[in-house]
């Protein structure tokens, strides 16, 4: 969108007009003489206005970015000018949505200066991501004035760039590895620790199967190669759900600080299950672009994983309708019928709602856990064992009589 600003130009216009016709009243040449010698400059500065304006090459490479929360990025935008005449002064301005700030706090960035013939300049925003989210940089105001100043250009351009700023991670020690184990029974002797049931058994080994597969300790009883039946009974996974529940009913509207502590809790149990080894899953019962009710994505070790999972937390919307969904991604889960393993429900207030698909995932072998913000919470029943972070960072461990 282009639109022209003249400034002082129909004062100079109407000054042209008085020298002339008073010129040719009064019979003074040289009045029309300076009369016309003004008309001609600002016909002359419009044109030179447009045709450098028209000529202008603005650039600024659509991207994706993705960042920490705190983390600097320098986005620039690049003016050419590719006419042997200078384009004038030049100024640009950018709106900067409020999940990112300049260095002084800003959400307004600028630049102006001179642009001679066949000059190229590039602009450069040190921007700072400070709140999760995902973030559409707006339109680039450009503003050209020729020389004199006489006349004002202004064209807005749409420079698509999409950041993202993943939620915040807590230094917490969650021990999901100790409760992924203690999913197993004790084999062997009685100071052995639990088998995480990510095999049947131990069999004698067979020529041509994979020596990764030998279990030393069996072998060594035997007195001959043992190795572990790959047959799994249990999963050696957590299935993480964020669930940023905050009311009971919907007019008592939504507890935005209590949104956000929950998915950077959900993004921490993330890292942490990624970080002890743990098949991770991710179920969020919030809105995301393209998925208005959630997502659920299936346990997995790859670490590419990870950042996708960071990237869906981040993009996250909490609406009134987050029971609704869990509800929805809950029964597709007992549909799968995966292998039993830990269902980690993060969520700032227990959802009664969904009391009773976690009971039927509990009959078939998982175990459910909780962790919220605070430790001041009542227990369901169906939760075998709960963590409560404090704003210190510490995580209080309770486990109910029905834990494992």
């Amino acid at each position: 969108m282009m639109r022209g600003t003249e400034q002082p130009v129909w004062l100079l216009e109407a000054l042209a007009a008085l020298l002339v016709l008073a010129g040719i009243i009064a019979g003074r040449a040289l009045w029309i003489i300076i009369g016309f010698f003004v008309a001609a400059a600002i016909l002359l500065s419009q044109k030179w206005a447009r045709r450098t304006y028209a000529a202008l090459i603005i650039d600024s490479v659509p991207q994706q970015i993705t960042l920490e929360i705190g983390q600097e990025w320098l986005y620039s935008v690049s003016i050419s000018n590719p006419l042997a005449i200078a384009a004038g002064w030049i100024r640009v301005r950018q709106e900067i949505p409020q999940g990112l700030v300049q260095d002084n706090g800003s959400h307004h960035v600028g630049a102006e200066f001179v642009l001679g013939e066949y000059q190229k300049a590039r602009v450069v925003w040190p921007l700072k991501g400070v709140a999760r989210g995902r973030w559409i940089l707006g339109d680039t105001t450009l503003v050209q004035s020729d020389l004199w100043g006489w006349r004002e250009t202004v064209q807005r351009h749409f420079l698509p760039t999409v950041v993202t700023v993943w939620p915040r991670r807590f230094d917490i020690d969650l021990p999901l590895w100790q409760a992924v184990r203690e999913l197993g029974e004790t084999k062997g002797w009685l100071w052995d620790e639990p088998d995480p049931s990510y095999y049947r058994g131990i069999r004698p080994y067979r020529y041509g199967e994979p020596l990764r597969d030998v279990h030393p300790f069996a072998s060594a009883r035997a007195g001959t190669l043992m190795v572990k039946d790959v047959e799994r009974v249990r999963a050696l996974s957590v299935d993480i759900i964020c669930h940023p529940y905050t009311a009971d009913v919907p007019w008592h509207g939504i507890d935005m600080q209590a949104v956000e502590t929950c998915l950077s809790l959900a993004a921490s149990a993330v890292q942490i299950a990624f970080d002890q080894g743990l098949a991770c899953g991710l179920t969020i019962s919030c809105a995301l672009p393209g998925l208005g009710h959630g997502v659920s994505l299936e346990p997995t070790t790859a670490m590419a994983a990870r950042a996708e999972y960071f990237t869906n937390l981040a993009w996250a919307v909490a609406t009134p309708a987050v029971s609704t969904n869990v509800q929805g991604l809950l029964e597709n889960l007992l549909r799968q019928e995966r292998p039993a393993g830990l269902l980690l429900v993060v969520s700032p207030k227990w959802d009664e709602a969904v009391d009773l698909l976690l009971q039927r995932l509990s009959s078939q072998g998982h175990v459910i856990g909780w962790l919220s913000a605070g430790s001041s919470v009542q227990i369901p029943t169906v939760v075998d064992v709960h963590w409560a972070w404090t704003e210190g960072g510490v995580v209080h461990e309770t486990r109910t009589s029905s834990g494992r």
